[in-house]
């Protein structure tokens, strides 16, 4: 959560799954939520991990602009979702040309 929360997007919204999981999962969901109104967290079943991301795709895809699915023990670069960003931007541009 740490490597998603220093990417250098100011507007990220974060939406968290926890999938029933008996660590402490949920305790730190909730620590995390309280310390950044960016983070939205969903309580649900073990339903699996890829069952766990189409239910968070259905629940933002209404209000973002681009989506990023990030696993629980992915590290990524500070720049990687403004970099992805740019690009599906400038592609976008070019094919509205396109057309």
């Amino acid at each position: 959560m740490d490597s998603v929360l220093a990417k250098d997007v100011p507007d990220l919204a974060i939406l968290a799954r926890d999938d029933g999981s008996s660590d402490d999962t949920r305790k730190i969901l909730v620590e995390y939520a309280a310390r950044c109104p960016r983070i939205e967290v969903v309580y649900g079943e073990n339903i699996g991990f890829a069952q766990s991301f189409l239910q968070l795709l259905r629940l933002s895809s209404a209000t973002a602009q681009y989506l990023a699915c990030c696993n629980q023990d992915d590290v990524r670069r500070q720049d990687k979702l403004s970099r992805a960003a740019r690009m599906l931007s400038r592609l976008s541009r070019e094919g509205s040309r396109a057309l």
